[in-house]
């Protein structure tokens, strides 16, 4: 009896949580002034710390991201770290 029971509830939350809307935040990490691409930059997302690096362009690309605000930093070495709240309601793209 108890078996059938977790068994149900477990498939109803499952079923509840593939319908979570989640999005993407992209953008590119550059040099100020310069505006040449930082690669090798770590870019960290949330409490959760979410992390990626940048690519040679200094691309950076996170998927499912839950929505909501979110701390976002960029830290690199030899340059000063970012960081900035970023509201998570949609994809983001092109942020710099």
């Amino acid at each position: 009896m108890h078996r059938k029971l977790l068994i149900s509830f477990s498939l109803r939350v499952a079923t509840v949580c593939s319908y979570a809307q989640t999005w993407s935040v992209s953008g590119r990490v550059t040099e100020a002034g310069s505006g040449s691409p930082v690669t090798g930059a770590v870019v960290r997302i949330g409490e959760d710390y979410l992390w990626a690096v940048s690519d040679a362009d200094g691309a950076f690309v996170f998927r499912n991201i839950q929505p909501g605000k979110h701390e976002m930093e960029v830290s690199c070495l030899g340059f000063v770290s970012i960081v900035r709240e970023i509201d998570v309601t949609k994809d983001i793209e092109g942020i710099d």
